[in-house]
């Protein structure tokens, strides 16, 4: 696993091709050499260990997170685009908490897989995680005003919905995050 997060293909390679290592075996924490290759943007490596070793795309860690979603949440969008593009993961999916890749990607601001995610694949904008919080409220945590913008004038994300705690994406802006927002 070590190989796959440091990009090390030749050295993926002759484990898994000359010594026969499991391709989906899982660290302490549910982590796949596909997950720290993803987690990492190694696209050659992500790409052969499903491509030629048929990692599994669909495996979650100890807490529900996929490739995707590590993808995501570093901003990764070659990784994303090959693994929903390519692969067929579901965009949708939700973590033991939730989340999915688009609250991911909000989380952190990257519009990109953002635009991504709900431009060409269909990601729902309004699901709720397990607290009914939305992508549009963890960007509004966050204080990412290009992801609002985008989530609520291009998608028509829903901005009165309201978490278990009753608060809007408003009302957690004004709570935590900065004006502009």
């Amino acid at each position: 696993m070590v190989a796959a997060t440091v990009g090390h293909i030749e050295v993926v390679r002759f484990l898994v091709i000359d010594c026969g290592v499991d391709v989906n075996t899982k660290d302490n924490f549910g982590g796949t050499a596909l997950m720290m290759a993803a987690t990492k943007a190694h696209i050659d490596v992500v790409r052969f260990l499903v491509i030629d070793c048929g990692a599994d795309v669909n495996t979650k860690d100890n807490y529900g997170r996929t490739a995707l979603m590590v993808a995501a949440t570093v901003g990764h969008i070659e990784v994303v685009r090959f693994l929903v593009i390519d692969c067929g993961v579901d965009v949708n999916t939700k973590d033991n908490f939730g989340g999915t890749a688009l609250m991911m990607a909000a989380t952190k601001a990257h519009i990109d897989v953002v635009r991504f995610l709900v431009i060409d694949c269909g990601a729902d904008v309004n699901t709720k995680d397990n607290s009914g919080g939305t992508a549009l409220m963890v960007a509004a945590t966050g204080g990412h005003i290009d992801v609002v913008r985008f989530l609520v004038i291009d998608c028509g994300a829903d901005m009165n919905t309201k978490d278990d705690y009753g608060r809007t994406a408003l009302m957690v802006a004004a709570t935590v995050g900065p004006i502009e927002v």
